[in-house]
């Protein structure tokens, strides 16, 4: 685990100093794959579908927040519970051509990316823009997120 926290926090950096990314797709298929999860996962999130969007993680979750620490699965499931059974609504939009995808030999991929976020917070509409990792697990046919770097 220690290996996989220091390669993306040196991907991190990597992005942080880089002006235009040399990222390269080296595996199409998985790139796909990785992109299209992705997508459903968010699709899930944009419309509150909570049990659509929280099948996507794995029970052994270990979500690394900078402004709320180390959360596990059951914590996640219930922020997120609390926060799609709000009336005031959150989108998730991937920023074009901000997706990077790397294997993890016999076990899935890192997805790394930057994300536009629009919520309302004590009424105003808010929106940032946010780098994400996120560690994917392939188990059997299905994917499951198991880390997730925010």
């Amino acid at each position: 685990m220690r290996t996989l926290f220091i390669f993306l926090l040196a991907l991190s950096f990597r992005a942080s100093f880089a002006q235009q990314s040399s990222y390269t797709i080296k595996d199409s298929a998985l790139y796909a794959a990785i992109l299209h999860q992705d997508s459903l996962l968010y699709d899930a999130y944009n419309r509150q579908d909570f049990d659509g969007y929280i099948k996507f993680f794995s029970k052994d979750l270990e979500w690394y927040k900078d402004t709320d620490g180390k959360m596990n699965y059951d914590t996640i499931s219930r922020n997120f519970r609390q926060v799609f059974s709000n009336a005031n609504r959150s989108h998730r939009e991937l920023l074009k051509n901000t997706l990077e995808i790397y294997p993890i030999k016999n076990f899935g991929a890192i997805s790394t990316g930057m994300h536009e976020v629009n919520y309302t917070l004590h009424g105003k509409l808010m929106r940032g823009q946010f780098k994400f990792f996120m560690v994917w697990e392939k188990q059997g046919d299905e994917w499951k997120i198991t880390r997730v770097f925010s």
